[in-house]
């Protein structure tokens, strides 16, 4: 770092790039001047105001930002992770301590690469070696075109014994051969029903000629293929997406739908299952909820130890609520309570639960509440044109409204205030409390009585009342 160098540390999990940052942060700041403390003050201050509602993590990076320390990880805000990487790019920040997410496709090169950590932990296999290509792609963003003459890659072993291990499998040894996940029934569903409904392919002969063109094909035999093809065709036509006439394959409304809508088939099957269920009024947010997070296209929160108890009660309180029966399977139950864990989370953030209690209660961060609220969004969407299809009127209104709810994190009273520019669920919800609960009563206000409500200033004032006269906005 005295050489104007920078060092990118790579840690296998996001506590530990936060711990680590942090210490370092005291000894690096020493070496700040003070033209750079500036600038690390103003990176700063939008660091921690990224998410509107600040959580300790949010100034736990703020604080280690204006010290010339940074941490990186798929849990932080996207727009946080953005000025982090603008800063290192831009020599302000000195060092970086990341998981390994940021090695894969972020161009951003230090003079030293240091990876601390070789082994991650899987709920699968426990502790596990993270692969060669994994390593190498880590130790590759060493030396920083322009600045540097050379870059420097160092993988720490814990011991004396480990150094031969580590030489053999990480310097010397190859990088895992890349294998085509075409040939699994999952990703096989979604393309050969896009085949059958764009009308490519009308036979199961003109299915297995695309499969040709494919990288699966250059690694494996298309005729080991076939039995799998011939499945997904099966399931197809069971559900009703897919219909034959003698060798003809024809798509029918609901599997062009499926496809069109860009969902996994059995995400479609499993909506369908629901959105029939449903009888006697109007479906809960939580009933909707749970329905996209049964599907495969919906990432499930991990069912920690001890949490069975708390989500088995919520169910034995709420289930007239599901719109499927609970299953009575131990292993399907189990599963079932983690679909319910990653509804009840999003409930919380519509429900403007604030974003430090979501990241306590449910061990997510805002990087990944913004993942899985733009996946339930998009499933939200595909849910209202299932049941359009369907004739499930009841359903329409709720899924329409809840797509919205879940975009923006509030409750249903405040989507008018939320479809402005620059108003997100913390700033309408302080206008709603200071009594500004409609477009009408923004255009009524004065800028310095906007500018007065928290959080608002009158940048962002006279912002909304342009936009609600209509200089810059048309209207909702």
């Amino acid at each position: 770092l005295r050489e104007g160098g920078q060092v990118l540390i790579f840690v296998n999990t996001r506590k530990s790039a936060q711990t680590v940052a942090s210490s370092l942060s005291e000894k690096v700041v020493m070496l700040l001047g003070e033209g750079e403390r500036e600038r690390l003050r103003q990176v700063a201050k939008r660091v921690e105001g990224a998410l509107g509602e600040p959580t300790r993590t949010c100034k736990l990076l703020a604080e280690c930002v204006r010290r010339g320390v940074a941490f990186h990880h798929a849990g932080l805000h996207a727009d946080q992770r953005k000025e982090v990487e603008d800063a290192f790019r831009g020599n302000l920040l000195k060092v970086v301590c990341a998981t390994p997410t940021l090695a894969a496709g972020m161009n951003l090169p230090a003079r030293r690469v240091v990876v601390r950590d070789y082994r991650r932990y899987s709920e699968d296999f426990g502790s596990t070696l993270i692969p060669v290509l994994e390593i190498q792609q880590m130790m590759g963003r060493a030396g920083r075109p322009k600045y540097d003459r050379y870059g420097e890659a160092v993988l720490i072993a814990k011991s004396e014994g480990e150094v031969e291990v580590l030489m053999e499998e990480y310097v010397k040894g190859e990088p895992e051969r890349l294998v085509s996940k075409l040939g699994t029934e999952p990703a096989l569903r979604t393309h050969v029903l896009a085949c059958v409904a764009s009308g490519y392919a009308s036979t199961v002969g003109d299915v297995l000629g695309f499969m040709e063109g494919t990288f699966f094909s250059h690694q494996f035999e298309v005729k080991t293929m076939k039995g799998v093809v011939e499945r997904v065709l099966d399931f197809l036509e069971e559900e009703g997406m897919v219909r034959k006439e003698g060798e003809r394959l024809l798509a029918t409304p609901f599997g062009e739908l499926v496809s069109r809508l860009y969902i996994d088939p059995l995400s479609g099957v499993l909506m369908r299952e629901g959105l029939e269920g449903i009888s006697k009024g109007e479906p809960t947010t939580l009933g909707l909820l749970h329905l996209i997070c049964r599907t495969p296209d919906m990432e499930r929160l991990y069912l920690g130890r001890g949490e069975e108890m708390e989500f088995e009660n919520l169910v034995e309180e709420r289930w007239k609520e599901f719109l499927v029966p609970v299953p009575e399977d131990p292993e399907d139950f189990e599963f079932f309570l983690a679909e319910v864990k990653t509804a009840r989370m999003l409930e919380s953030w519509v429900e403007e639960v604030h974003e430090e209690r979501i990241h306590e209660e449910f061990g997510v961060g805002a990087g990944d509440i913004r993942r899985m609220v733009e996946t339930a969004s998009w499933l939200l969407h595909a849910a209202h044109e299932l049941a359009r299809l369907l004739k499930v009127k009841k359903a329409l209104r709720p899924l329409r409204k809840l797509e919205e709810r879940v975009k923006y994190g509030v409750k249903e009273e405040l989507l008018e205030l939320v479809q402005l520019s620059g108003i997100g669920r913390v700033r309408a919800r302080n206008l709603w409390k200071a009594g500004y609960k409609r477009l009408e009563d923004i255009k009524r206000a004065t800028v310095e009585q906007l500018a007065s409500v928290p959080t608002i200033g009158p940048e962002t004032a006279k912002s909304i009342k342009r936009q609600v006269e209509g200089r810059e906005w048309s209207g909702i």
